[in-house]
């Protein structure tokens, strides 16, 4: 009997205490540790940016840029690149993840649309392939055209002190003096 009123105000501080605390008992007891989580599983590398982007144009002499979202390995990207209608060129990594093509010679063709394949054998600094190939499309610069003008082809009775509007597929600055130069609009 001695046995069990010795022990009943440590059971009544512990039923205080767990109300007080409003948490169940077992939460006061220390519970099996826990297993820790194995690090995910690295994924293969991916371009997430090109330039020129989707619908621009491409300056002639400009190199075409292709960022990674992981280092990657220099040699099997540049092993695995091809473009289309071929064009020379050489390669620049100014980081891990940024490759620039650039074309020699007088660069890119005037108003001519390329393709360019990374096939999946290119790898990463960890050596992960592409999981399918990489297609990117772009077109160059083209020549200046007009594209519309005012008054339109054909018109009759045109006044004579009328204005004529001449419109271009791209800005144009007028023929000028230099001197004349810095009264012109900026394109």
């Amino acid at each position: 009997m001695k046995l069990k009123t010795r022990f009943a105000p440590l059971l009544v501080v512990m039923i205080i205490f767990t109300l007080a605390c409003q948490c169940p008992l077992s939460s006061l007891l220390p519970g099996p540790t826990p297993t820790p989580t194995p690090p995910p599983e690295p994924l293969p590398p991916q371009v997430i940016q090109a330039m020129p982007a989707r619908g621009e144009e491409q300056q002639l002499d400009a190199p075409l840029q292709l960022v990674f979202d992981q280092p990657m390995d220099a040699q099997t990207v540049e092993a695995a690149f091809t473009i289309e209608p071929a064009v020379s060129g050489a390669f620049e990594w100014p980081s891990e993840r940024v490759m620039l093509f650039k074309p020699a010679g007088s660069g890119f063709e005037r108003a001519t649309r390329y393709t360019v394949t990374i096939k999946e054998s290119a790898l990463s600094a960890e050596k992960l392939p592409l999981d399918e190939p990489v297609k990117l499309r772009f077109t160059t610069v083209g020549f200046l055209e007009v594209t519309a003008v005012q008054p339109a082809e054909d018109t009759a009775e045109v006044a004579t002190d009328g204005t004529v509007t001449v419109l271009f597929n791209r800005p144009v600055v007028p023929l000028t003096a230099i001197e004349n130069l810095d009264d012109l609009p900026q394109p």
